[in-house]
């Protein structure tokens, strides 16, 4: 049924019903809506900033700093705008391979005809994980998404400073998530299925230096081998949960697990509470890693024989003299 357009800040941008993606079951086409609301929001706010607006922000891109005088930028914040420095070296061709969100969606129906006809069918019951989120936004969006390669260059990423400590905290942890996933992306020759809306965080340096082969714990699983399923699943280090990710495709909302582990970066903040993982070491190492409390309640299904990170969250919490989590794997 088709719900009237209401006033909430989500659907700002609609113009037209086909805008609403409030209540729709369909999450392909859910995403298609948001992603175009998303585009138009980003646009008029580009539009409309005017150069004494640009002039109070720290920008940091590829090519510049700039820093408005009189701001006491202290030794942490230094820090962290070093971490966000954008570097394009990604080879051209790369970025013309990108093709758009709505490509990727026909791609993912596709392969559930597949494996449909292979006997495998896809579920329908979606999973209690998917929480309303406010609309207030505490941080705004870091990185913008884009309509085409040409946006690329100088735009991405563009940080405006100053946070607080706690609001640097969120932003760097899904920040280093996005690294350590484009890491796992290019050690699998994945790079080319990035979004062309997501394509600025190939402008990102990779969090370490990707190995020359494959490592053992990225190597596909036999259900992997099975059933077709969307590249985005391989990236995880973990076999059970990319397992788990491919048996229980449509019992959750692939939107709102990445934005629980870096989709901040790109929608903005509602709080600033851990929801996803943290990355301690290699990105492609299964004990480099760390739960969250959110995430191992909220997607605790996800973590079915998931042992090794389990013993690693607990081991970098006793570290710094935190409880230990119990968690049913």
């Amino acid at each position: 049924m088709w719900h009237q357009i209401s006033s909430m800040d989500q659907l700002r941008e609609a113009r037209v019903k086909d805008d609403n993606w409030t209540g729709l079951s369909d999450a392909a086409e859910r995403r298609r809506r948001q992603n175009r609301l998303h585009q138009r929001a980003w646009r008029r706010k580009k539009a409309q900033q005017t150069p004494e607006e640009h002039e109070g922000m720290i920008e940091y891109g590829p090519h510049r700093l700039s820093e408005p005088s009189g701001l006491n930028v202290d030794n942490s914040l230094t820090q962290v705008m070093d971490l966000l420095r954008a570097h394009s070296c990604r080879p051209l061709q790369l970025y013309r391979q990108l093709k758009p969100f709505t490509y990727w969606e026909m791609l993912e129906v596709q392969l559930e005809a597949i494996n449909e006809a292979n006997g495998v069918p896809k579920h329908t019951d979606l999973h209690p994980t998917t929480s309303s989120r406010g609309h207030r936004q505490i941080i705004p969006p870091m990185i913008p998404y884009i309509d085409s390669i040409d946006e690329l260059d100088g735009a991405i990423p563009n940080f405006s400073f100053p946070l607080s400590a706690d609001h640097r905290l969120i932003v760097l942890i899904q920040y280093n998530v996005l690294r350590a996933f484009m890491t796992n992306l290019s050690i699998l020759s994945y790079l080319h299925r990035l979004p062309l809306e997501c394509g600025a965080a190939l402008n990102i340096e990779f969090i370490s230096s990707a190995p020359n082969s494959i490592p053992p714990s990225l190597e596909s699983t036999e259900l992997q081998k099975r059933i077709a399923h969307d590249v985005w699943m391989d990236t995880f280090p973990w076999a059970s949960m990319r397992d788990n990710l491919v048996l229980n495709r449509g019992k959750y909302d692939g939107d709102d697990l990445c934005i629980d582990l870096m989709g901040g970066l790109y929608e903005g903040f509602d709080e600033v509470e851990k929801t996803g993982l943290i990355v301690w070491g290699e990105p492609w190492s299964e004990t480099g890693w760390e739960v969250s409390e959110r995430f191992a309640t909220k997607w605790s299904f996800l973590l079915k024989g998931c042992h090794i990170l389990v013993e690693s969250t607990n081991r970098w919490r006793e570290a710094r003299g935190e409880e230990r989590l119990v968690i049913e794997v």
